[in-house]
């Protein structure tokens, strides 16, 4: 027996290593390739709007997932930026494709100027090709501007997303078609991105948008913005100042599991009370009686 003790010891020792070994998690590391292609890219003026846009098409040709998104800088012929746009964000898988779509409202502005187009992705930076067009504002003027009251606000549960109501006037039409809303300027270290609508609904004269915006530091900014309605021919200027509001509460779940079973108990004891009087109010020669039971004699 004293023999057999160290063998057990010994015996006992590896397996509570091997065990042990394999409950410890291995973490492997592996590096992911940055990569990627511009496939496409198209700047085109949109005549009845007064509006720029760049069509950006891009191709992850790494191995790493990328969240991803265009920046168009554009700067007059003094070399000044004097807008910056930003596109939608898109998460590009490798070997994905995404479309990105920038835009820029002149107004009556004409000159020469430069498009500078910067794409970001997975942390990285990359400098693209400048473009350079002419423009003459005097040709896209045939909108009227009009300024328009708002409301805009955020929720503290979710500050990126401003909910704004637009009362629209000297409009009697219950929709608007072929609408871009995007801002003139952008508080700086703030991205407020531009979106575009093939029909928006109006409710007793009051339009409802929500609009994505990326903030630097969450406090009251006003954001001067145009709402496009190409179909209307007209150009709808208002400014954005959310407000912070609280979410609107509801009630969990446990809370409405326990509602539903005193309304289940509390509709129970009625039923049974009811039904308990409707079985009392029987005469007796309709009750059914159970008949009596016969002693067997022997």
């Amino acid at each position: 027996m004293k023999r057999l003790l160290p063998i057990l010891l010994v015996c006992f020792s590896i397996a509570f290593c091997i065990n042990f070994a394999s409950s410890v998690p291995i973490f492997v590391n592996i590096a992911g390739d940055v990569d990627g292609t511009l496939a496409y890219s198209n700047v085109s003026i949109l005549e009845n709007m007064s509006v720029v846009e760049v069509v950006s098409v891009w191709e992850n040709t790494g191995s790493a997932g990328c969240k991803t998104y265009m920046r168009i800088d554009v700067e007059d012929a003094n070399g000044s930026i004097i807008y910056t746009s930003w596109s939608n964000v898109e998460r590009v898988a490798p070997g994905g494709i995404a479309t990105f779509r920038n835009y820029w409202f002149f107004g009556n502005l004409s000159g020469n100027f430069t498009l500078i187009p910067t794409l970001y992705f997975c942390d990285e930076i990359k400098r693209l090709n400048k473009t350079t067009l002419q423009i003459n504002g005097s040709n896209y003027t045939n909108m009227s501007v009009i300024r328009v009251a708002s409301n805009s606000w955020i929720y503290e549960n979710d500050p990126s997303t401003i909910n704004v109501e637009i009362t629209l006037v000297n409009t009697t039409s219950s929709n608007l078609k072929d609408v871009l809303v995007l801002p003139l300027t952008i508080p700086p270290g703030d991205k407020v991105y531009a979106a575009r609508y093939r029909e928006l609904e109006l409710e007793d004269g009051v339009l409802k948008l929500q609009i994505n915006w990326d903030y630097g530091v969450l406090t009251t900014k006003k954001i001067p913005m145009v709402l496009i309605d190409s179909s209307g021919g007209k150009v709808y200027r208002f400014d954005v100042l959310p407000q912070i509001r609280e979410e609107e509460k509801r009630p969990s779940l446990p809370i409405v599991l326990l509602i539903g079973m005193v309304v289940g108990m509390v509709f129970g004891f009625i039923l049974s009370k009811h039904l308990g009087s409707d079985y009392k109010n029987i005469p007796k020669s309709k009750k059914r009686t159970q008949p009596k039971s016969k002693k067997c004699e022997m």
